[in-house]
């Protein structure tokens, strides 16, 4: 009987540490796997954690030591996934800052400058290019140089006609070059003169002119005093030097007729050897500067020099009184004249 005892309490005491030791295998919890080691060039996802702890109590092990997955009681407990940012591209670069992308419909050009510092490449940043603004138009006459001077415009929209045509009125001084002519009539007489000029603005002009001039003559055999009167019609070229300009100096030369007629005294060839009317061919020649205003007002002034042909008005000294009518027997009518003029120009 007392070894019967024994043996029913050993079986009892041997049960209770089988089950005492269950009991502690069943709450001592299991640690979690540790992480794999990530490359540095591929960045790993963070894991996410979950939101159900293994409890104490309540959970089974696996007889391999595996850890059974959380299973969610609620809608609520579903695990949130977070939208992960994209992948930032290795540089190779410590501390490289890439810099953010170009909108597709920006036209704005930008370039980037890097500086080397101490052997690393260090990113400022984009900077706009720097663009020049165009120069800003010429005005006319402006800063010309010395092939502008001699510029020209075949047609000015400043002016009405275009090419430029002016009409001037003025007087000045005439005189005969031969002695004999100047012995006869005073030394200087009076002059008077119109010019209409189309082509002022080009560089080759056309003139038209009416040219009057009245001198005395007090040197007659018979004593008497008259007035002699000429008046001439001229058509002649201008070449301008310098048509752009304000000042515009130019020289001319042409053809004309000229008439005399002796007024306020009786002449007679046979008596004072001079005749009362005479008609010659003159070719006169010359230069002259015209100023220009921005109003169109033009001022001129100019010499002539006319050389003439056919003329029968004085006889030269020692011819006959009652020859023929040659030229030759006459003295030349060639004269200067110098005058100024003002007009108006469109």
């Amino acid at each position: 009987m007392r070894e019967m005892t024994k043996i029913l309490l050993s079986a009892c005491t041997a049960c209770a540490f089988g089950q005492a030791g269950t009991a502690r295998a069943q709450n001592t919890p299991v640690p979690p796997p540790s992480p794999q080691p990530s490359t540095p060039s591929t960045p790993s996802p963070s894991p996410i954690p979950s939101d159900t702890p293994t409890g104490p109590s309540g959970s089974s092990s696996d007889p391999n030591g595996a850890t059974p997955a959380a299973t969610p009681t609620s809608p609520d407990d579903q695990p949130t996934t977070t939208p992960s940012s994209p992948a930032v591209p290795d540089t190779g670069q410590p501390g490289a800052v890439p810099a953010p992308p170009n909108p597709p419909d920006s036209t704005t050009t930008t370039t980037t400058t890097t500086t080397t510092v101490g052997g690393t490449d260090t990113n400022t940043g984009a900077a706009p290019v720097a663009t020049t603004p165009p120069p800003p138009p010429e005005t006319e006459n402006e800063g010309a140089s010395s092939t502008e001077m001699f510029a020209f415009d075949w047609h000015n929209p400043k002016l009405l006609s275009g090419i430029g045509v002016s009409t001037t009125l003025g007087g000045g001084v005439v005189q005969f070059t031969n002695g004999t002519m100047r012995g006869t009539t005073s030394n200087i007489g009076g002059l008077w003169d119109l010019h209409i000029t189309a082509g002022t603005h080009l560089p080759l002009a056309l003139d038209l002119a009416y040219v009057g001039s009245a001198t005395h003559i007090g040197g007659l055999p018979t004593g008497g005093t008259a007035t002699l009167i000429g008046s001439a019609a001229e058509g002649t070229l201008r070449f301008n030097l310098l048509p752009n300009l304000v000042w515009t100096p130019y020289v001319f030369g042409g053809v004309g007729y000229q008439r005399y007629d002796v007024t306020g005294g009786n002449v007679s060839l046979s008596d004072s050897g001079m005749n009362s009317s005479d008609n010659l061919l003159s070719v006169p020649a010359g230069l002259g500067f015209v100023w220009r205003g921005d109003n169109g007002l033009v001022a001129d002034i100019h010499g002539t020099y006319r050389f003439t042909w056919f003329q029968d008005t004085l006889l030269k000294n020692g011819a006959p009184i009652n020859g023929t009518n040659s030229s030759d027997n006459f003295v030349k009518m060639n004269n200067w004249t110098a005058s100024a003029a003002i007009g108006y120009e469109f």
